[in-house]
């Protein structure tokens, strides 16, 4: 009971206190008095205006109903009807119900409104019940929110938005949905690469997704050509569907798939892609030898890539000669036969114009051919030191030392015979104790002056280096000689560790080919290796250079005396390193990647060896060997892309890649990886869908790269279903262009889309090509009832997660009650006891 004057209740006293001094004065009978007081204690209390309180309203409610197309009819309707009965619990007018799929609809008649069931939106849902339910505090504390919802969200961050709420003192309740058991098969991707050229043949593969194992009937067509089909049988999860092809003429041509099937939702069975052909690709070719790629470019041909190729020196050395190739393969080229420059231009090609580039192993390549430290070792997603190995085999190496009398040097500093000997005592420190060394000094004779030793420590070590110190100035020069006394020595020392031999002259021989050729054939037949280091331009260099090929070694040159212990050194770290590993074995996929779309790993042919190197921590190791060891990496090096193939292109070790029957797509494939995209240019367009609606824009610069203001620029526009029509782009920032593209409720249709933009200011005129696929919506692109999502929700909200028996009761609340006046009760009673008092105080009732 509350008094709304209860200032008069200071009368009942004194009221009491009249009719104390009344019965203590007068002669009435007690009850008499009794009654009297009660009775104007009655009508003072009356007059205070007592009232008995009411009861608050139930504090707001939002229900949400989850209506999109993961939620079919029957339980859609099960929900609403849930949805009804629990504001009925809660109190009708107190509860807001809606429902919601890509947006939310408010129900003020009680009906299910009609959503746009194409997405369900469950962030955008809860932030709407924020806003309608407004801020904590005051007569809303206590307001809740009920989502009924299978959690097949397609919006992230519903979850965030639930913490959200429950920041604002707003509660998230959570009734889930019972996932439904769809039968579903969808067209999930039509994978093709980014970028196509004219005549470029390709892999690609269709993706389909299946609920359940089933047959289907799958049409793929491209561009306008008559659309192929064919029975396909799928499988429960991932489905891959590989296809062939050939780039037609430069545009932009669109791929078609569609399955044929009776599932429950028809509007995944269809996907379109467009993808812009660029023209035909160029490529060079750096070949180590003359015509020794000559049989990977006739692959590439085939494969519809035109190649030119040049020697190490003929390599351009200035961006605008290189500017014209699409991409440039280094075949086995070591870094010593390219000078800083051509390397330096080689790096930029890739880094600032955006063209690739496509190492290829060899003896001459990656750590065997000086790359580390250089640019091109900067531009490749490869070091060149090889990864740790557990176990380091012996090593024998074979220092072979011309002593003849033009190494003579009055200054110790110049003279090419000590440099030579510097450059022996380097090797002894960079071996290893196990290791075996052999010195032998020749002229026109021979002379062991180090017969194979283990390298050893103390005592041993320093014998070693007193005999290489005592070699002495001869007379003339026999290389063969040299050679005929040095190898088969190194061939028969024992261990399969790797066997090196390292020739130093600078002088000539006279020894015919053919004794060469045999006695280096049989080094090699026992897997000995030769490199050669001529010293100065006197030096048979022709005879050097062959002899380095045909052992499967390096050549090396010499031009001050002072090189000769830094490359003296450099062969012994190759060798310590062993970077080379031999023997059959079989690719390994370690990830996904573009340059092997539609290939079945397992089919991929066998190897029988690579150079060893350690990727670098953001490269993309593709394949790799069953040690771990990276066979092709790649990886984006400013704005374009390089590759890393370090095997070698089918001289020794990936001969069965040359004769493979998908070597041409393959090598092609691998290549186009690396090209440079076709959109890229100083005009690009594309077509770009926001909240708001659909946009082209187009992004100009001029030829310095400044953005490219007040220009007309227009560009046409083909739909998915032929319809053209030509925008005309208004400028909105500097060197950008859009404009609107007009769309029904909206929505872009489903489907490829050709963009053909021109731009013309003044004499100057620019043209570009784009493609742009619209998906088909996301609610029906496999998101599944997610019950684990529901409840992060309800944990992030500060709520429950409800079940159907306990929803009525969550909600409940007692029923709104208006406050009562009590004053007319009182006076009423008062009014009753007044004659009875008139009767007692006259005696009637005696």
């Amino acid at each position: 009971m509350i008094f709304r004057a209860p200032d008069l209740l200071w009368l009942v006293p004194v009221v009491l206190v009249v009719v104390a001094l009344i019965a203590w004065r007068g002669s009435l009978p007690r009850l008499v008095l009794v009654l009297r007081g009660v009775l104007l204690a009655l009508l003072v209390v009356a007059l205070a205006d007592p009232i008995r309180p009411g009861t608050d309203p139930p504090p707001p409610l939002v229900v949400l109903v989850d209506s999109s197309a993961s939620v079919d009819l029957v339980r859609r309707a099960a929900a609403w009807r849930s949805a009804l009965a629990l504001a009925d619990a809660h109190g009708p007018t107190q509860t807001i119900l809606g429902a919601f799929g890509r947006n939310v609809v408010i129900a003020p008649d009680r009906r299910l409104p009609a959503v746009d069931g194409d997405g369900s939106d469950i962030p955008r849902a809860l932030r709407l019940a924020r806003d309608l339910l407004g801020d904590a505090g005051g007569p809303a504390a206590g307001r809740r929110v009920l989502l009924i919802s299978d959690g097949a969200s397609t919006v992230p961050g519903a979850d965030i938005a639930a913490a959200e709420l429950q920041a604002a003192g707003i509660a998230v309740d959570v009734l889930p949905i019972a996932a439904q058991d769809a039968v579903d098969a969808r067209v999930v991707e039509i994978g093709v690469p980014a970028v196509l050229r004219e005549g470029q043949s390709y892999r690609g593969e269709v993706v389909v997704m299946s609920t359940t194992a089933t047959t289907a009937t799958l049409t793929f067509g491209e561009d306008d050509e008559p659309a192929s089909e064919q029975t396909i049988t799928l499988r429960a999860g991932r489905n891959v569907i590989p296809f062939s092809g050939t780039a037609g003429r430069p545009g932009v041509q669109r791929y078609r798939a569609e399955i044929g099937i009776a599932d429950d939702f028809a509007e995944n069975n269809r996907l379109e892609r467009a993808v812009v052909v660029g023209p035909a690709p160029r490529v060079l070719v750096i070949e180590r030898a003359p015509d020794s790629a000559a049989r990977l470019r006739d692959l590439l041909e085939e494969g519809g890539v035109q190649s030119e190729a040049r020697r190490p020196g003929d390599l351009p050395h200035r961006l605008s000669d290189l500017e014209r190739f699409d991409a440039v393969v280094l075949q086995d080229v070591p870094a010593t036969s390219l000078s800083l420059d051509q390397q330096s231009a080689l790096r930029e090609y890739v880094r600032s114009l955006g063209h690739g580039l496509l190492a290829l192993g060899g003896d001459n390549s990656y750590g065997l051919g000086d790359y580390e430290g250089t640019p091109l070792e900067d531009v490749l997603p490869v070091e060149m030191s090889p990864p740790p190995r557990r176990e380091r085999q012996t090593v024998s190496l074979l220092l072979i030392i011309d002593r003849s009398a033009s190494m003579y040097g009055r200054d110790p500093s110049t003279s090419k015979l000590e440099m030579a000997k510097s450059g022996a005592l380097a090797a002894t420190q960079a071996l290893v104790p196990s290791d075996r060394l052999g010195v032998l000094a020749f002229d026109t004779g021979t002379n062991w002056m180090l017969p194979f030793t283990t390298v050893g420590e103390g005592d041993s070590l320093t014998a070693i280096q007193d005999a290489i110190s005592r070699i002495q100035f001869g007379g003339g020069t026999d290389i063969y000689k040299a050679l005929a006394a040095g190898l088969p020595a190194l061939m028969a020392e024992r261990g399969s560790g790797p066997k090196h031999a390292v020739l130093l002259t600078d002088g000539k021989s006279y020894a015919t080919d053919e004794d060469y050729e045999q006695l280096v054939a049989a080094a090699r037949a026992q897997g000995v290796t030769l490199s050669t280091i001529a010293i100065g331009t006197d030096a048979d260099i022709e005879l050097l250079q062959w002899l380095a090929e045909r052992g499967d070694g390096r050549y090396s040159f010499a031009g001050q005396p002072e090189d000769l212990p830094r490359l003296t050194l450099q062969e012994t770290e190759i060798l310590r390193d062993d970077p080379k590993v031999e023997g059959e074995l079989q690719p390994q996929v370690e990830r996904a990647h573009p340059t092997l779309r539609g290939f079945v790993p397992r089919r991929l042919p066998l190897l029988e060896g690579y150079i060893a190197t350690t990727p670098k921590a953001t490269a993309d190791v593709i394949l790799q060997s069953p040690d771990g060891d990276a066979i092709l990496a790649g990886w984006q090096y400013g704005l374009g892309r390089s590759l890393a193939w370090t095997s070698d292109s089918g001289e020794r070790w990936a001969g069965a890649w040359q004769t493979w029957s998908d070597s041409p797509t393959f090598w092609t494939q691998l290549l186009a990886y690396t090209f440079p995209d076709p959109t890229s240019g100083p005009l690009q367009t594309r077509l770009e869908v926001r909240s708001d609606g659909a946009y082209v824009l187009a992004d100009a610069l001029d030829p310095s790269g400044a953005p490219l203001d007040l220009a007309n620029v227009a560009v046409r526009l083909i739909a998915p279903d032929g319809d053209e029509q030509t925008l005309q782009l208004k400028q909105v920032a500097p060197g950008r262009y859009e404009a609107p593209v007009p769309t029904t409720a909206g929505v872009l249709p489903t489907g490829a889309y050709r963009l053909s933009a021109a731009l013309e200011k003044e004499n100057q005129r620019l043209e570009a090509l784009a493609g742009w696929s619209q998906p088909y919506p996301a609610e029906f692109s496999g998101v599944a009832a997610d019950p684990a999502l529901l409840q992060r929700i309800a944990q992030a909200g500060g709520g429950r997660l409800l079940t159907d028996a306990e929803g009525p009761a969550a909600v409940s609340a007692p029923p709104q009650r208006d406050p009562r006046p009590l004053w007319p009760w009182i006076a009423g009673l008062a009014a009753l006891l007044w004659p009875l008092e008139i009767a007692l105080r006259r005696g009637w009732l005696r």
